[in-house]
């Protein structure tokens, strides 16, 4: 019997450097995408007790749902280029966090640096969808993999950029352990050829309380192979033509959420 882990609903603050999906013109795919996303919510609705969660419900949910699956919006759809910067935020609302942090110099700092950031960063980059990952146990969230069409290039292209982002940081006195570009190698070769290949992006979050295992989810480890034999044969296209600066939650699950207003 397949298994699903419910991951504990994290707290945090982040500010990243992400891609904004319904922004990159790719239309074609960006409706794939959708209507993958639709497939699976209607699977998981006729096959699991679990409840699904969409924006607007979300803050309440974190608050008094034992475990619940979050629906990430069309429009909020994305995935983290970079992460410059995150607070754990404890027992601290979001919304207060947010609304303290953004009134400090220390806001003002990392806006500028995030906008130096980007301008290092060239544009378009052509990738291609090529999977919705399925591993031996799903944990924490559907996502697609978006890989790199030429990641030989890419690597040779942001090589410095964590280093750049670092020291940037730490010329305004401002902690770069959290820096990291937020893509991953292929786990499929012993060795693998390049340190960024592919970026992930997630569809649905299983959130819960506190993390736990649950059964029974025979049936979205099916669909999911179903719509990776129909990706294989036809990889959906994507390019990135648009950066964004970011303040957020764990989940882009926030009203505002772009910094540099673009």
């Amino acid at each position: 019997m397949k298994c699903v882990k419910f991951e504990e609903i994290k707290k945090e603050l982040n500010f990243t450097i992400s891609v904004i999906l319904g922004k990159q013109n790719n239309k074609d795919t960006f409706k794939r995408i959708i209507d993958y996303q639709e497939q699976i919510r209607r699977d998981i609705r006729d096959n699991s007790v679990i409840e699904i969660i969409k924006l607007n419900e979300f803050r309440k949910a974190i608050q008094d749902k034992p475990e619940f699956i979050y629906l990430y919006p069309k429009e909020r759809l994305h995935f983290s280029f970079i992460n410059l910067l995150t607070f754990e935020l404890g027992d601290v609302e979001f919304k207060d966090a947010e609304e303290s942090i953004t009134k400090t110099k220390l806001y003002e700092k990392i806006k500028e640096i995030m906008k130096e950031i980007k301008l290092k960063i060239n544009m378009p980059i052509p990738a291609k969808i090529k999977r919705i990952y399925i591993p031996k146990r799903i944990e924490n969230s559907i996502a697609f993999n978006i890989f790199l069409d030429d990641p030989k290039l890419f690597n040779e292209k942001v090589k410095d950029l964590e280093k750049f982002t670092k020291e940037k940081l730490l010329q305004e006195g401002i902690p770069n352990k959290d820096v990291k570009i937020k893509a991953y190698s292929n786990e499929k070769e012993e060795i693998a050829k390049y340190k960024f290949e592919y970026f992930a992006v997630n569809i649905f979050r299983f959130l819960s309380q506190k993390e736990q295992i649950l059964k029974g989810w025979d049936f979205l480890y099916n669909k999911i192979e179903t719509i990776n034999k129909e990706i294989k044969e036809n990889p959906l296209d994507f390019k990135i033509h648009f950066l964004d600066c970011i303040i957020s939650d764990a989940y882009l699950s926030n009203n505002v959420y772009k910094i540099d207003k673009s």
